[in-house]
């Protein structure tokens, strides 16, 4: 049996952590000590129409250990600076899952040969140290920055209850999730809803679309109907979900605008296109953020 690390104990660390377990001798990496100790006596809880429980191993990420075919990185992208040192001193395949694209930035100063991209469908919502709510089942899209697509075969083969499926354009694949985080985050952030509100009530919609036109004229996007239709669909299969930002927010913490709306902002500014909604929505939620804190 392979061995795989997952690094992060959110809401994303314990499903990835927990699915795998199924096949993959895993050892799930957390952020303290006390999460660590409550998954050794409870395991992991996974909540959907039933309840799943897993017991991977589990260490905090002080005692990290540098073994394995693979580590799948879950923590959010504020949170990678916290783990560069360690990620800068293994040579092993790394697979990171994070919103926005501020990401690549900081990947560029690995030394491994083999570093991976992935987006995420589902919905999860952690409810405590050790469980998690998978609210909406999707898929996780993966894609090489750089190296050797051969290592991602056993993920790709995995498909029990929790899919990956390869993508050849990782900045295509980027993109998409990108645009789907921009338009559904800071909105249902802003309005306190669920996703699916913003499909319900017109006025949500229009803002949706006008949004999306903003982004068009920073990204170039390559099908701007294609991919409002998939930001539609997904708002569809997720409509009972709070998202991340939301969530966030809810719980007092940092937010991930600036991975998701920040990297649109900076491209604007370099090629001098006025961005009002994205400014708007920007200032809106760190002024939010600001005072949840």
């Amino acid at each position: 049996m392979e061995k795989l690390d997952v690094i992060g104990g959110g809401s994303l660390g314990l499903l990835y952590a927990g699915y795998l377990s199924e096949q993959w001798d895993v050892t799930l990496y957390t952020k303290t000590e006390e999460q660590a100790n409550a998954i050794k006596q409870k395991g992991i809880l996974v909540y959907k129409e039933a309840s799943l429980r897993f017991f991977p191993k589990v260490k905090p990420i002080s005692s990290y250990v540098d073994e394995g075919h693979l580590a799948v990185v879950t923590l959010k992208e504020y949170q990678l600076s916290s783990v560069m040192p360690i990620l800068k001193a293994t040579c092993r395949p790394l697979l990171f899952i994070q919103n926005g694209m501020n990401h690549l930035k900081m990947l560029d100063k690995l030394t491994a040969e083999n570093v991976f991209l992935g987006v995420v469908e589902h919905g999860a919502l952690r409810l405590n140290e050790n469980t998690v709510h998978h609210k909406g089942e999707g898929k996780t899209k993966v894609s090489v920055l750089r190296g050797e697509k051969t290592f991602l075969s056993s993920l790709l083969r995995y498909d029990k209850r929790f899919p990956f499926v390869y993508e050849h354009d990782w900045k295509e694949m980027l993109l998409g999730k990108l645009v789907i985080n921009i338009l559904v985050n800071p909105l249902t952030a802003l309005y306190k809803v669920e996703n699916g509100v913003l499909l319900e009530n017109p006025y949500f919609l229009k803002n949706m679309r006008a949004l999306l036109n903003e982004v068009h004229n920073v990204l170039e996007l390559k099908d701007v109907e294609s991919t409002f239709k998939n930001v539609l669909t997904i708002c569809k299969n997720t409509k009972d979900n709070r998202s991340s930002m939301l969530q966030d927010l809810q719980n007092r913490g940092i937010t991930e605008i600036d991975a998701i709306v920040g990297y649109v902002l900076e491209e604007a500014e370099r090629k001098k296109i006025k961005t009002p909604l994205l400014s708007f929505l920007y200032a809106s939620i760190k002024g939010l953020e600001k005072g949840e804190s």
